[in-house]
């Protein structure tokens, strides 16, 4: 998608996301589990739909980014 570095992705994943549209995922022994999925838009002009997990440990009010993959349904663009 012609991001520069694993920083340029972080920085569009987290202005992409708001709290609204997390969805509640599961549960693990750490905390709740939540996903949303963001539509990116690289430098390289490409466009794919992305899946994001997302964590509230226990005892905590803060959700922490895990991971980011492409979404299987949402092909390039």
């Amino acid at each position: 998608m012609g991001y520069e570095s694993p920083e340029a992705i972080r920085e569009a994943i987290l202005a992409a996301v708001s709290l609204d549209i997390l969805q509640p995922q599961s549960q693990n022994v750490q905390g709740e589990l939540y996903r949303a999925y963001i539509q990116l838009t690289g430098n390289s002009g490409l466009s794919r739909r992305i899946r994001t997990v997302w964590i509230v440990l226990f005892n905590e009010d803060v959700a922490q980014f895990v991971t980011a993959v492409p979404d299987r349904l949402g092909g390039l663009q």
